[in-house]
């Protein structure tokens, strides 16, 4: 809408979680929330996170769909019923030949594994995309931070280049499996976009 356009022209980015229903997001047919479905903001799908010990393995989507959402249910994605932005190109669309709309999510953080953090003076549990998309906007503020950048730009052009791009799966990581009434693959997917940094 106008005002996450505006934000994207001033160069703000918007990081807006996609849901915890699946890709029905709490009723009977699939299609993504807004406003994580506008073009001018970057959807943030959830991943569940599989570790031994204290070192990364893999990660799955986070799987599920529901029609009555009680919020755990997995990633929020699909297709919208806005326009494609022309930069939502990649490795991955091509297994959705009949979608020409608006992909969500765009990129994933963990979001289905409970994540243990201090809050208020307590240990406290976390999860979901609420969770995934604050912690994208603190990545992006640390990489403008890194670059000396206050206002970097729209970053959603430029996640897709790197998604175009032979540093995709060295920057990325790619999320091969997963169900949210879609399946996850390579490149981008409508359960996790183009994966987890």
């Amino acid at each position: 809408g106008p005002p996450l356009a505006a934000a994207a022209a001033e160069g703000i980015d918007v990081f807006v979680a996609s849901g915890d229903c699946g890709a029905n997001g709490g009723t009977a047919i699939y299609s993504p929330w807004f406003p994580a479905s506008d073009p001018f903001a970057i959807g943030v799908g959830g991943t569940q996170l599989n570790v031994t010990g204290d070192q990364y393995r893999s990660e799955n989507g986070w799987s599920g769909t529901q029609t009555t959402c009680n919020n755990q249910g997995g990633s929020g994605g699909g297709f919208s019923v806005l326009p494609r932005p022309p930069w939502q190109v990649g490795p991955g669309f091509s297994r959705f030949p009949s979608q020409t709309t608006r992909g969500v999510p765009d990129v994933s953080l963990v979001a289905g594994t409970a994540l243990g953090m201090f809050f208020q003076g307590n240990d406290a549990y976390v999860e979901g995309t609420s969770d995934a998309a604050p912690q994208w906007a603190g990545y992006a503020a640390l990489l403008a931070s890194a670059k000396g950048a206050s206002h970097p730009g729209f970053l959603a052009p430029r996640l897709y280049s790197v998604l175009n791009s032979s540093g995709y799966p060295v920057a990325f990581h790619p999320i091969l499996s997963g169900w949210n009434g879609y399946t996850a693959g390579y490149g981008w997917n409508p359960v996790t976009g183009i994966g987890t940094p």
